[in-house]
């Protein structure tokens, strides 16, 4: 169940950036917006900077809670997951971290005790972005239409979140059961809400624009650093 919570945020971001419309920038940028914006000519997100904080989800004595953290308008963004296990005597506490930055993702634990006991691993898993996650978001936006005709994309007007209004919209990741159906809710292409499978993660509080410190970007120095790709024979 734990594995389930942590692989939803991931698919629905990938949902979010195929069907709700990430933006290519306008060939009119500014001088201002192109400074802004050093790593890439990309918004994943069409804020430069933001943190998001999502509800706490606990069940069966798993308790996760995630956050966002991005800069350079999500070209550079990292997720971060703390859970803490207390189920028949086990207990556990763990902080998860999924950097994407640069054309990679990174995964590492920066902590995991274990009844007590620290079994943290000082390695980062690191692979190639691939497929939308590796895709500008004119890309994304160019098979947009065809997803949302394979997925059943219905507009379901706006909602408020976390003090601000976003789009709403549903979809059916299985065609052949269009009554199973994700409901999402997006603020400038960042996913507020999304319900699946009885599961639901939704956004408390959403800052637009802050200072992201750019450590927080970072593998830390003493982490080795393993090529996912090249062990699992990837090229």
């Amino acid at each position: 169940m734990k594995k389930f919570f942590l692989s939803v945020l991931p698919v629905a971001a990938f949902i979010v950036v195929s069907c709700g419309g990430g933006q290519p920038k306008n060939s009119s940028t500014t001088t201002e917006e192109s400074k802004s914006s050093t790593t890439s000519t990309t918004k994943k997100y069409e804020i430069k900077s933001g943190i998001v904080h999502y509800k706490p989800f606990e069940i069966m004595g798993v308790k996760s809670t995630q956050t966002l953290y991005f800069d350079d308008y999500g070209n550079k963004e990292v997720s971060q997951t703390d859970v803490e296990t207390n189920m028949m005597g086990y207990t556990a506490k763990e902080q998860k971290i999924v950097l994407k930055a640069d054309g990679y993702s990174t995964s590492f634990d920066l902590i995991k005790v274990k009844n007590g006991k620290d079994e943290l691993v000082k390695e980062a898993q690191k692979s190639k972005l691939l497929g939308m996650g590796g895709m500008s978001s004119m890309a994304a936006t160019a098979m947009g239409d065809e997803m949302k005709k394979q997925m059943d994309f219905k507009e379901e007007g706006t909602e408020q979140i976390a003090g601000v209004t976003g789009k709403k919209f549903s979809m059916a990741m299985n065609k052949q059961k269009p009554d199973q159906r994700i409901y999402s809710v997006t603020y400038k292409n960042l996913m507020l809400r999304t319900e699946m499978g009885g599961i639901k993660i939704e956004a408390v509080k959403v800052e637009e624009n802050v200072d992201i410190p750019s450590s927080k970007f970072q593998i830390p120095a003493d982490y080795k650093i393993i090529d996912a790709d090249a062990t699992t024979g990837s090229k």
